[in-house]
């Protein structure tokens, strides 16, 4: 009988790592992930950013790789987030990961003064001289030559990631409620990354978030213990084994076995045997 941690138990093993996007230079930024870290330990969450992950002579675009892969993201949102080359190859990375309606993509603006209006004044800063060097940067990056190509590809992410979350009804981080809005948002992503995390982990109920099986599997069990040992309403035994030449019938008593059948409280199995018996 195989014996399975449960899905609390693998959480506890294996932690929830989460990371930051955001300017490590700017004050406001690294006074709200301070912030955000101190919450993050308080929910079993680790949280991952380039300063405590990378060290000198380290690539920072492998790092940049890891967090625009990641399962749960937070994003701090300022106008000087729009002024980066390397926070804008983030946005657009993540945005255009396939998975992406598999991730937690955690937006939060540091002030007031995010607005989806400031979506105009973004786009008049890249177009402008100062900025030639984060587009010629940016343009690196993603491979991408055409300038307006590469604009095309933060507005959609701004459209995408952005825009949902500017919003009266989203609370900037310099609200009165900054550390409430932050500690829910952590408690939610630590429910939705565990989930998705664990969907695959077997469980006698159907999958979480309608996931689909990790795994098929064609399983012939040849013994198992006296029925009077075990429940047997979670047994079905094989009865009948089709056969592709006539033979007598495998253990003479067998009859037939419907082709779909249930495990515990509703798990779907399809199982098919593709080999031939005979009596010994």
């Amino acid at each position: 009988m195989l014996n399975m941690e449960s899905s609390s138990q693998l959480e506890e093993n294996f932690p929830i790592h989460a990371y930051l996007s955001y300017r490590c230079k700017e004050a406001q930024d690294i006074a709200a992930r301070v912030k955000l870290k101190d919450l993050c330990s308080e929910t079993n969450i680790t949280l991952r950013y380039d300063e405590n992950c990378t060290e000198d002579g380290d690539s920072l675009i492998e790092f940049m790789e890891d967090l625009t892969s990641a399962r749960c993201v937070f994003l701090f949102l300022s106008p000087e987030y729009f002024q980066s080359a390397y926070t804008l190859y983030e946005l657009i990375r993540i945005n255009e990961q396939t998975d992406l309606d598999k991730k937690f993509i955690i937006p939060l603006r540091l002030s007031e003064a995010m607005v989806d209006k400031y979506r105009t004044q973004a786009k008049n800063f890249w177009i402008s001289q100062p900025a030639e060097a984060d587009r010629n940067k940016l343009a690196d990056l993603l491979k991408e030559v055409n300038h307006e190509v590469l604009w095309q590809r933060i507005d959609a992410a701004w459209e995408s990631i952005v825009k949902p979350y500017l919003d009266e009804l989203h609370l900037s981080l310099e609200s009165s409620k900054g550390d409430e809005l932050l500690r829910g948002w952590l408690v939610a992503s630590q429910e939705k990354v565990a989930a998705i995390k664990f969907a695959h982990v077997p469980r006698p109920r159907r999958t979480p978030l309608g996931a689909q099986p990790a795994m098929q599997a064609d399983v012939l069990v040849l013994c198992h213990d006296p029925a009077g040992l075990q429940f047997t309403r979670y047994i079905q035994r094989l009865v009948q084994v089709m056969r592709w030449r006539h033979q007598p019938r495998a253990q003479v008593r067998f009859v037939a076995v419907p082709g779909e059948c249930n495990a515990i409280d509703r798990a779907d199995i399809d199982a098919g045997v593709a080999f031939d018996t005979q009596l010994v």
